[in-house]
Order: C-alpha cells, then structure tokens, then sequence
C-alpha cells in the first residue's frame, strides 16, 4: 500500500474509534441522567446577561467567514 494512502487510512480508523467512543459515553451518560421538568434559571440569568453582540447569530456568522477567509491566505 501507498504510504500515504496508508496514513489516511489511519487518520480515518482513528477518527471513526473517537467518533464510536464519544457515542457510546454520551449514551451512557445521558441514559443516567436523571431528567428534570424545570428548566434552571441561571441559564436565563446569564442570557439576560449577556450583551446583544454575543447574542447575535449574525456575528457568529461573520466571524466564521472571515476565519474561511483567512484560512486561504
């Protein structure tokens, strides 16, 4: 085999073995979570909380395009 082809052959099995273990352990641990019908109010807290710029979705947006955009140069 080609020795590259055998390193992203590698690359790929390991991913898919981290990608297996985080299901599994997220699996389990959400399966003895125990659930609650109440929401918390600290998370609505610090949402109130927080400035408009770092709610907005749009700058989230913005800034990824400008990291695609920086990652070409």
């Amino acid at each position: 085999m080609n020795i590259k082809a055998n390193k992203k052959f590698i690359v790929i099995i390991a991913l898919i073995l981290v990608n297996a273990v985080g299901f599994t352990s997220a699996r389990y641990y959400f399966s003895t979570h125990i659930e609650s019908n109440q929401v918390s109010t600290n998370f609505f807290q610090r949402f109130n909380q927080a400035s408009p710029a770092m709610i907005n979705p749009s700058k989230f947006l913005e800034f990824g395009l400008d990291l695609l955009k920086n990652i070409g140069k």
